[in-house]
């Protein structure tokens, strides 16, 4: 298991090389950076910030993510599909 910020030189795949050739290795942002990055990310939706905060670290609900992932592309496609586009 590692666990990392997210950072340059702290991906996964970084990790993959320390660890070697282990039969499974699990990698996690950290609490903070996860949260910095759905709020980095979704600054254009802040109504599913929490609810995708709050979906990933408190419920661990694979499916309700999905869930609120597949609404917050719904929504931008029809911004896409808007006459200014």
């Amino acid at each position: 298991i590692s666990n990392a910020d997210g950072g340059a030189g702290y991906a996964k795949k970084d990790f993959d090389e320390i660890v070697g050739y282990c039969r499974q290795h699990e990698h996690f942002l950290d609490v903070f950076h996860l949260n910095k990055k759905i709020k980095d990310r979704l600054s254009f939706m802040p109504a599913m910030q929490g609810k995708l905060i709050s979906a990933v670290e408190f419920k661990y609900d694979r499916h309700l993510t999905d869930v609120i992932l597949d609404t917050i592309e719904s929504n931008l496609i029809d911004e896409l599909n808007t006459p200014e586009n």
